[in-house]
């Protein structure tokens, strides 16, 4: 039994109690147009099943963030990080950039998250890109379509910046 997608030839598989099966991983997202051809045997002429179409979806993502200091003192330095994961059962790892928020406007130019990659236990495979800026009284930054925002407390007095 041959398998295309849609004129290219996919997989050959045997029949085996009249049925043949394929399992295939490669199908990018969108639709595709399946379909099967048994070649025929002795004394059966061959046959071409109907066409199914097969819908590929992207994978289910979650951003979180993070702050160094929270609360921070006036003129800190505070580094926020923004991971990006996968929920199973989608595979491979995030790319792209991720756009951090101030108060709800974007903050600096969107940032390539970095080639290293952390795992949990649940499949998770996060990735970090660390941004660094002045916070000013009152901020809190927040990735793209992730809530909860994370609160970022800054304050003026002087205690909570750490001795040097």
């Amino acid at each position: 039994m041959n398998f295309y997608h849609r004129t290219t030839l996919i997989g050959t598989q045997s029949l085996s109690n009249g049925s043949a099966t394929l399992q295939v991983t490669t199908l990018p997202v969108g639709a595709h147009s399946i379909r099967a051809v048994y070649q025929g045997g002795t004394g059966l002429g061959s046959s071409t099943s109907n066409w199914v179409v097969q819908t590929v979806f992207a994978g289910s993502t979650f951003t979180t963030i993070a702050s160094d200091f929270n609360p921070s003192g006036m003129g800190q330095v505070v580094t926020f990080t923004a991971a990006v994961g996968i929920y199973p059962p989608a595979t491979g790892q995030p790319t792209g950039s991720v756009q951090f928020l101030v108060d709800g406007v974007s903050f600096g130019a969107p940032g390539s998250l970095a080639a290293e990659s952390r795992r949990d236990p649940r499949r998770r495979s996060p990735l970090a890109r660390t941004m660094s800026s002045r916070s000013t009284p009152g901020t809190r930054a927040s990735p793209r379509a992730a809530p909860p925002a994370l609160n970022q407390v800054v304050s003026s007095r002087r205690s909570l910046l750490p001795a040097t």
